[in-house]
């Protein structure tokens, strides 16, 4: 059933007041698998509408790839993508679970994430912390040195950025 011209401009519309209405605030640091309500263990939260290994474009695989790397989930490559292909690791929506990722991005239960609430309607949101440029996750890059990066992000950065929400309050 196709919309009509007037029902899309009024869906825009309140899209819009929402956007200029909400009040978001940052709230905390923490790794996904605590701040992302169900979230499963064996999960990677991808930006864009849901999509299966076969059919994920050439950055979304690499990131994909990368996230297990990361997570110890599989020790190589053709492990990783076994894995995946296999269905053992859960492919879903950033948006399913509030969430956003840039890019090929893609968060695992390990990476932290920013959590946003809106004083105004009372949502939690979160997203991934960007990766500077260069060799990143988000354009399907998984060498060790994205990893390094990845993991220092966990353990040094999110640790400080929490501590420095937590003295705001």
């Amino acid at each position: 059933m196709a919309l009509t011209k007037e029902e899309v401009e009024n869906a825009n519309s309140k899209s819009v007041e929402g956007i200029v209405e909400s009040d978001p605030w940052w709230v905390d640091v923490g790794l996904a698998r605590e701040k992302i309500p169900a979230m499963g263990a064996k999960a990677l939260l991808h930006a864009g509408p849901p999509i299966n290994w076969e059919k994920a474009s050439g950055p979304l695989k690499g990131a994909i790839l990368g996230a297990v790397l990361y997570e110890g989930w599989a020790e190589s490559e053709r492990e990783a993508a076994a894995l995946v292909k296999a269905g053992e690791v859960n492919l879903e929506c950033t948006h399913s679970y509030n969430a956003v990722g840039p890019m090929a991005g893609v968060i695992s239960p390990s990476m932290p994430v920013f959590e946003l609430e809106d004083k105004r309607y009372g949502t939690k949101t979160y997203s991934n912390m960007n990766e500077g440029i260069g060799k990143v996750l988000r354009y399907g890059a998984y060498s060790k040195e994205v990893l390094t990066k990845l993991r220092w992000m966990s353990e040094k950065l999110a640790p400080v950025l929490q501590a420095t929400i937590k003295k705001r309050k």
